[in-house]
């Protein structure tokens, strides 16, 4: 987690792994910040329009982070947390994923974002394979109503109310490249 400015206030185990490597990441006097130099550009100004805004509902932010390893790159999901009472700062969660399967990429985030289960993703996968629901429930040995369920669910959790929206929604993630 890091406050309203990018400084690194809380970090698990994995994350302390990734800064240790300095691999595309780093913190620059406590500053959560990327090695290649647009990244860092694009960190501060995802930064800033996480704690600006005054928007409950905020859409969390999505960054591409290229490792200078060759290893996969990495997504970075950051979304804002409701104000820290205790410690009187807006804390900006930062989700870390490797980037391993490009065409699984709207099916990763969408389960990080929305809390899809995994037979929600495996739809999701399956329409924007183009798929229809009655297809997909053939390919998956499920009933047409198990189906439109899980559909119905996938509305739910992304406010969406019809198939072309969310087919909408899941090609046009906005992922900015911090190359």
């Amino acid at each position: 987690m890091v406050d309203a400015n990018g400084r690194l206030v809380y970090f698990n185990k994995a994350m302390k792994s990734l800064l240790e490597r300095a691999d595309g990441l780093f913190l620059d006097n406590g500053f959560l910040t990327c090695k290649h130099g647009g990244g860092a550009k694009i960190m501060k100004s995802v930064l800033h329009d996480l704690s600006c805004t005054s928007d409950e509902l905020l859409t969390p932010k999505m960054i591409r982070i290229q490792l200078s390893s060759g290893n996969p790159d990495q997504l970075l999901i950051m979304s804002r947390l409701r104000e820290e009472r205790r410690y009187g700062l807006l804390g900006i969660q930062i989700k870390v994923m490797d980037l391993t399967a490009q065409n699984a990429v709207p099916c990763v985030i969408f389960k990080e974002i929305y809390r899809l289960t995994n037979a929600e993703c495996r739809l999701l996968e399956a329409l924007l394979a183009g798929l229809s629901p009655k297809d997909a429930s053939i390919k998956f040995d499920l009933t047409t109503n198990t189906i439109r369920s899980q559909l119905k669910s996938i509305y739910l959790k992304t406010g969406v109310h019809r198939q072309v929206d969310l087919l909408r929604m899941a090609m046009g993630l906005n992922i900015l490249d911090a190359q």
